[in-house]
């Protein structure tokens, strides 16, 4: 990712209802150091 953006510093919003993919999604954010909101609709996760 990093060829394209850069995330250092931002935050990055991620919501949705499968897990699994958030947290793809967050990990991959992460290693760009993006600072990350994490929001579920499904009241489990």
């Amino acid at each position: 990712m990093s060829d394209y953006f850069d995330m250092q510093d931002k935050i990055i919003l991620i919501t949705g209802d499968d897990f699994n993919i958030i947290d793809a999604i967050a990990e991959e954010f992460a290693l760009e150091d993006a600072r990350i909101a994490l929001f579920s609709s499904d009241e489990d996760n």
